[in-house]
């Protein structure tokens, strides 16, 4: 489809116009004779590939529809990953380069032309607060996604992004050598508000807009098993909205106590333009406490979210792998594709007996072609290959869905190339921060 090479072409041929903005001008120092003159072009090339690059994280984590639907949430992660790794690369040369340039032109110490430049150019100080930002989101990110801290934390930090490109912005346009030419600063103001305002649209204006529209609230709080609770949401004329099997949206309650977080969920049923649901487990300070979650509680929503839908699979025969709470998007796809007769099977996997949700609805959904295995932990073990092909022995015929615990999901993915399923067949989409 023509959405999926959208973000490419327009990230590919605005790349080729910073390049040309900077061929115009600061390029020319490269064949110069002098050293400092090739520091100061290089640090110039840094500092607007680091903005651009900036710009593309807005993107990235700016929940647009149309970059969600070319790359899918997972992939979006990782380039959101990767990208913000980089920029923070490539912007650490951009203060060293232009500051060892001048200071090899006049002929004076690194830390004496820096200073010059910290106290005693205008503005460059906002340049430094924006370049402290970039580096510390990207530092603190990692840290917190390794110490798989809460979402908020993420959330909070990333925001101070559009900060930092703020005041970037306003340094680049009183300092930019680069950008003196007026067609290249219009490009550059043109480029910088379109994102803004794209990135604005969708992650503040599309979200209070479907509140408006739609009015969110909830309607019905079950308990599934101990520890794991269905939230209904219902609101008026939801027929409109469109939700797929296997995405998921980012729910903020709006009641004391819940308003100022905001969490994605799957949604754990086939929507029927009345209600959806969220199914969550008990797995941290948030989760534990929306069992006071108050019935009537408005909702804001952003998405629906993600590619984790039927439309991947392209065959008649399909395996899906559950490992405790992954089992809400394979509860949906199941019945979306036992409606479709296509022949299914579904391996869930659970600690104990006690812990498989929904299980009564999946039963229910059980026909000679949409088969359920249910494997408790604590009786038979864990999922193995040969399990897989015992329950399943046209295993390498099948396209297959995964969804569990991250070292689950590995493990499956080893398993299942072992028994001849080709990598192109196996679906998969975790909610990775950055």
């Amino acid at each position: 489809m023509f959405y999926k090479a959208i973000a490419p072409i327009l990230f590919v041929a605005n790349l080729m116009v910073v390049f040309l903005i900077w061929t115009n001008e600061s390029a020319a120092g490269l064949v110069s004779n002098n050293l400092g003159n090739v520091f100061i072009a290089l640090g110039n090339l840094a500092g607007l590939l680091a903005f651009y690059l900036a710009l593309w994280q807005l993107l990235l984590i700016g929940r647009v529809s149309w970059i969600e639907k070319a790359f899918g949430h997972d992939k979006l992660s990782r380039l959101h990953h990767w990208s913000g790794v980089s920029t923070a690369a490539i912007l650490l040369f951009h203060p060293s380069l232009i500051t060892w340039g001048y200071s090899y032109n006049l002929k004076v110490a690194f830390t004496n032309q820096f200073l010059v430049f910290l106290f005693q150019y205008e503005n460059i100080i906002f340049a430094f607060l924006a370049y402290l930002i970039i580096l510390g989101v990207v530092l603190i990110s990692l840290w917190i996604v390794r110490q798989r801290l809460r979402y908020e934390y993420w959330h909070f930090i990333h925001l101070s992004m559009y900060l930092a490109i703020i005041l970037a912005f306003s340094h680049q346009l009183n300092f930019g050598r680069d950008l003196a030419h007026g067609w290249a600063a219009t490009y550059w103001i043109f480029l910088t508000y379109a994102v803004f305002s794209v990135a604005i649209f969708y992650r503040f204006f599309l979200p209070v807009w479907h509140f408006w529209q739609y009015r969110f609230q909830v309607t019905k709080i079950e308990m599934e098993t101990h520890d794991v609770r269905s939230i209904y949401i219902s609101g008026k004329s939801l027929n409109r909205l469109k939700v797929e099997p296997g995405q998921f949206i980012i729910v903020r309650f709006l009641t004391k106590g819940f308003w100022w977080e905001a969490h994605p969920f799957t949604v754990s049923n086939v929507f029927d333009g009345k209600n959806l649901r969220i199914t969550v487990k008990e797995s941290g300070d948030f989760t534990s406490k929306l069992a006071k979650l108050p019935l009537g509680a408005l909702v804001l929503i952003e998405g629906p979210l993600g590619r984790f839908t039927a439309e991947k699979a392209q065959q008649g025969k399909i395996l899906m792998i559950a490992g405790g709470i992954g089992i809400t998007p394979l509860r949906a796809l199941f019945e979306k594709f036992a409606n479709q007769r296509k022949q299914v099977s579904l391996i869930y996997s659970a600690k104990t007996e006690a812990d498989f949700a929904l299980k009564n609805e999946l039963d229910k959904l059980q026909t000679a072609q949409a088969k359920v295995y249910y494997l408790p932990n604590d009786q038979a073990g864990r999922i193995t290959a040969e399990y897989i092909s015992a329950k399943v022995p046209d295993v390498a015929k099948r396209e297959v869905y995964l969804c569990g615990p991250a070292a689950m999901m590995k493990q499956m993915k080893i398993y299942l190339r072992h028994l001849g399923v080709s990598k192109k067949t196996i679906f998969f989409e975790k909610f990775k921060l950055g």
